[in-house]
């Protein structure tokens, strides 16, 4: 009876399961820093007044008047400091709660654990290359993202920092010819808001429900997830069998609830078990960029 009590324990606790029982989640303290201007503002006033009093007696063939009169002057000027402030990110809560309501694996309730975020250092970065006749020149948004994720008894279960960035503008020029373009702020803000919280879904769910192999064939597999957490052009990393490399691919279809990454040059799946843990690499991280060059034999 004992091996069929493990084997019964190890299924309670398998990923499987975990994904038939998605985990309940509330969204709790939401922040952001606010951008805020100071205007110093100049006032002034001044007024004068006037007031007069007369006053006559007739008697007879006689009369008699007397009068007064006043004037007042009076001014004043000052200057005040007014701080102005505009959130960012106005409608970052919803963002986190649709972003895990559409990852099919994390439930958005009440009664379950609670999820805690805050974005800062809100900003721009820019960088600027001149060699060789090229120079390019890049500008770009970008906000650092704290999370964490607390029990009923405030203990944090999970959590994690992470930075996105999104393209503001480029302007790219050689000896042929140049190219610009540019995006305005509030459509930059409101996209790193949507990557913000879709990053910060997947940290999650990937926690729970990893992202795993569910098919190989040749040199594509299926993966357990689609969109919105996974889209076309997306960078993977897929551990071999024997656990002593990966393999880059790309994600090349993503319908919902799946998803099919080809891999990245010359090679192939053979080496990918099923069920094989997968490790999703943000569009703003240095490895989906880093050049790849195909192995091949020098000649002898």
């Amino acid at each position: 009876m004992k091996p069929l009590l493990i084997v019964l324990a190890a299924a309670l606790t398998s990923p499987a399961l975990a994904q038939d029982h998605p985990v309940i989640v509330s969204i709790g303290s939401v922040t952001s820093e606010k951008t805020c201007t100071t205007y110093q503002l100049a006032w002034g006033r001044e007024a004068m007044v006037s007031s007069g009093r007369s006053v006559g007696v007739a008697a007879g063939d006689y009369a008699v008047g007397a009068s007064r009169s006043a004037t007042a002057y009076a001014a004043a000027w000052g200057t005040d400091l007014v701080k102005d402030c505009v959130a960012n990110f106005p409608r970052l809560r919803a963002s986190m709660r649709d972003a895990l309501a559409s990852s099919g694996k994390v439930r958005v309730g009440t009664g379950g654990l609670v999820l805690n975020a805050s974005l800062s250092a809100t900003g721009e970065a820019g960088m600027a290359i001149e060699r060789d006749g090229i120079s390019d020149n890049r500008q770009d948004a970008l906000v650092n993202v704290r999370w964490s994720l607390n029990d009923r008894a405030g203990r944090t279960v999970a959590g994690g920092l992470l930075t996105k960035r999104v393209s503001l503008s480029s302007d790219l020029s050689t000896d042929n010819g140049s190219f610009s373009q540019s995006e305005q702020s509030g459509s930059a803000y409101g996209r790193l808001q949507s990557d913000a919280a879709l990053a910060v879904a997947r940290a999650i769910s990937f926690h729970y429900a990893p992202l795993r192999v569910t098919d190989v064939d040749d040199r594509r597999v299926r993966l357990n997830y689609g969109t919105p957490f996974l889209t076309q052009g997306a960078t993977v990393l897929i551990p071999n069998r024997r656990g002593m490399g990966t393999i880059k691919a790309y994600i090349e279809t993503a319908a919902d609830g799946y998803a099919l990454a080809e891999v990245d040059g010359s090679g192939t799946m053979d080496d990918v078990a099923i069920g094989t843990t997968v490790q999703f690499v943000e569009a703003d991280d240095p490895a989906a960029n880093k050049n790849r060059h195909e192995r091949v034999d020098l000649p002898l």
